[in-house]
């Protein structure tokens, strides 16, 4: 029971990472978007590693190491008491 809790909140997090950002990934990898389609509609982009670009991504850069760093630390022990 308990592996498959941790397998469904692995794919949970791989699942929601993804889908919130991907979209800073793919704005400085292609130049397009990901909300507003574009890159659906425009086709694929060249890489565009500008201050101006890489600020509007920068949002979902550091959102990303953020959920990176709390989803893959390791889980404090609990210090259990004398009593």
């Amino acid at each position: 029971m308990l592996t498959t809790l941790a397998w469904v909140y692995a794919v949970g997090f791989i699942g929601v990472f993804l889908s919130t950002h991907a979209p800073g990934f793919v704005g400085l990898t292609q130049s397009r978007g990901l909300l507003d389609l574009s890159i659906f509609r425009q086709g694929m982009g060249t890489p565009d590693f500008s201050p101006k670009n890489f600020a509007v991504n920068l949002p979902h850069i550091v959102l990303a190491g953020i959920a990176l760093v709390f989803g893959f630390r390791k889980s404090p022990t609990l210090a259990r008491s004398a009593a």
